[in-house]
């Protein structure tokens, strides 16, 4: 089932407010490890390893998200049979 635009424009609303809450304070946490002149300097081994470390995070998330999904499928409930329809697909698909 696609969602609709109501629920479209929840989930973004949910996206902006999540970020909007969480943005400020790691700007300012980056302002003060970081200071300005983020051209002066060497970033490139630093966001390096801060993309490692979301890839790890990203892979962990997922697997654990699979396991939940894996095990929540053994439930015969309908609404949650059809509330994880998408998860198996990319399950089936193996998506990542």
């Amino acid at each position: 089932m696609e969602p609709n635009q109501e629920e479209i424009d929840a989930h973004i609303a949910e996206i902006v407010d999540f970020v909007a809450t969480r943005l400020p304070a790691k700007y300012i946490i980056g302002q003060k490890e970081h200071g300005g002149r983020l051209w002066e300097k060497k970033l490139g081994p630093e966001i390096t390893l801060e993309l490692l470390d979301f890839m790890v995070y990203w892979y962990t998330f997922k697997v654990q998200v699979d396991k939940l999904v894996a095990a929540a499928a053994k439930h015969k409930d309908p609404e949650l049979q059809e509330a994880l329809k998408p998860f198996f697909y990319e399950m089936k698909k193996g998506h990542d």
